[in-house]
């Protein structure tokens, strides 16, 4: 009986090693696994409507990575209360949902975001808002 372990424990061992040998280790290879886009960026809004593609251009975050614009954002508000819409965002005519300061909401949906305009919710407040957006 010892002489059966003993010999199934060799031919494991034995095993292991020869296999090891047939395995590389995996190594992180990270220019296969996609790369990290930094989405997070800054504005200051002011009196004039500008879509969220224009806010991320401006601040030097591209649009399209891969052919694809992004899927989702997440935006907070850091000063002053902001407004945001897809049609005629005004602060004059108080159109456009209001981001209260100090809050944080995620949005999603290609064609959303595509057609999403940020202002001040009072003219003249310059309210700064930071963004994330998902790819």
């Amino acid at each position: 009986m010892k002489r059966t372990v003993l010999a199934i424990f060799l031919l494991l061992a034995l095993a292991g090693v020869g296999l090891s040998a047939e395995f590389a280790p995996l190594v992180p290879a990270f220019s296969t696994m996609g790369t990290a886009y930094d989405n997070t960026f800054k504005s200051t809004l002011d009196n004039t409507a500008k879509s969220l593609r224009t806010l991320a251009e401006a601040a030097g975050i591209s649009w399209f990575v891969d052919g694809r614009p992004p899927q989702g954002m997440i935006v907070s508000v850091e000063t002053y209360d902001a407004r945001m819409g897809t049609g005629n965002v005004s602060a004059a005519n108080s159109i456009g949902h209001v981001l209260a300061v100090g809050s944080a909401a995620r949005y999603t949906g290609e064609a959303y975001l595509s057609n999403l305009y940020f202002i001040n919710k009072t003219a003249a407040d310059n309210s700064v808002i930071q963004i994330t957006l998902e790819r």
